[in-house]
């Protein structure tokens, strides 16, 4: 998906938006999108930080709505039910940066060579047990492609060296 500048800066007033209202109402009536480019259905994932520190992050990897309704609902729900965070707060929404990651779609790779490490996402599924990294988090870390997969099975709950299997 390419998305235009003003279809960039369309997600973040929308992302802001729904935060917003949520945080002074409980119900909110999410924003439509003239854009033709925003109602593609892609995965995408709303990032928040503050002060630079991770303050939430939810996403959905697979598009079932257009995106600009998708970016409205994670944006609400990384503010207030990524349960690594206590809900999102009035005072510290001024502090609050937005990052939006517009996914493509998967592709199934066949050799760990095929991964540019900051480059490329990665989910893992074994059963049901699965994890997800966009391609930020390594580059933020400092892991190398040895530390990436460890720490995508770890989240994924899979013994560090499940992404060896052939199963996967």
């Amino acid at each position: 998906i390419e998305l235009q500048p003003r279809d960039k800066t369309e997600l973040i007033d929308l992302a802001r938006y729904a935060i917003s209202e949520r945080l002074s109402h409980q119900r909110i009536e999410l924003k439509t999108s003239d854009s033709p480019n925003l109602q593609q259905l892609c995965g995408a994932f709303v990032t928040l930080k503050r002060l630079g520190h991770l303050r939430g992050c939810i996403g959905r990897i697979f598009g079932k709505l257009p995106i600009y309704e998708t970016i409205q609902k994670m944006a609400i729900q990384a503010g207030f039910y990524d349960t690594r965070f206590s809900p999102l707060t009035k005072e510290e929404w001024p502090l609050i940066d937005i990052e939006i990651s517009i996914l493509t779609p998967l592709n199934h790779i066949s050799s760990i060579d095929e991964i540019e490490v900051g480059k490329h996402g990665l989910f893992i599924q074994k059963e049901l047990s699965s994890g997800v990294f966009l391609p930020q988090v390594a580059t933020e870390q400092e892991w190398d492609i040895d530390a990436l997969l460890e720490n995508i099975c770890f989240k994924a709950k899979l013994p560090i060296f499940a992404w060896k299997s052939a199963d996967l």
